[in-house]
């Protein structure tokens, strides 16, 4: 049996061991997937073992999702932070220069004041954010736009605790949450179209749900992926 195989968009690392019964195991933070297999089990049946766990699997690696981009920040030397669904290791550069954030090999270097406080910190880190969003949503609203014939007249950014975006129809103006910069791309274009979609039906209803199904037919499953 090899290292490691994969089921869809997952790798399951393989550990032969001394057992009598198979497990499996999904861990933290990332969602990564252990199997664990009796020395003497054939090949197909720990493949088979795997499958039928795979919608297990999947909500197992949905819970440390939350888990992983709701957790208290520290904004500290080694923490794991992310953008646009890459995962970074923060560096704290203390010095008396210009404060900010930027990324090399791989590397979230946060340049800030010596002794500087957890809350300017955040603040920084919340900037970063919204620069990286205020840079990448525009795209989305041009490519949407024609799709859907429809128009865009604004868009803000703001920190949100319930929701992930809301639209002012009348005004023809979304807002988008702040912590969309963390997620994946696919997920902020989900919530952009979600958004663009109520300047053609204002509520929840039937052909709201039908407008997303034709213009985003995946949307179901990045909705999953945010909650």
């Amino acid at each position: 049996m090899p290292d490691n195989i994969s089921i869809g968009n997952t790798e399951v690392i393989i550990n032969r061991k001394k057992v009598k019964n198979l497990s499996i195991r999904v861990l933290p933070p990332e969602g990564l997937v252990k199997l664990t297999v009796p020395l003497r089990m054939k090949e197909e049946e720990a493949l088979s073992f795997v499958r039928s766990k795979e919608a297990w699997i999947r909500k197992q690696q949905q819970k440390l999702k939350g888990i992983v981009f709701n957790r208290p920040l520290t904004y500290s030397d080694g923490e794991i932070h992310y953008l646009f669904g890459k995962e970074y290791v923060m560096r704290i550069i203390e010095s008396q220069g210009r404060e900010g954030v930027n990324i090399k090999d791989n590397i979230l270097r946060l340049s800030v004041k010596t002794n500087s406080s957890t809350e300017e910190r955040e603040r920084l880190m919340e900037n970063w954010y919204r620069q990286n969003l205020g840079t990448n949503v525009p795209e989305l609203i041009r490519k949407w736009e024609p799709v859907m014939k429809v128009k865009v007249k604004e868009f803000r950014i703001r920190k949100m605790k319930t929701r992930w975006g809301t639209c002012n129809i009348s005004k023809k103006r979304i807002w988008l949450s702040l912590m969309l910069a963390k997620r994946r791309p696919a997920l902020v274009e989900y919530i952009v179209v979600h958004e663009m979609v109520h300047l053609l039906e204002a509520g929840h209803n039937k052909r709201f749900y039908s407008l997303m199904d034709h213009f985003l037919p995946q949307w179901k499953e990045l909705r999953k992926e945010l909650r």
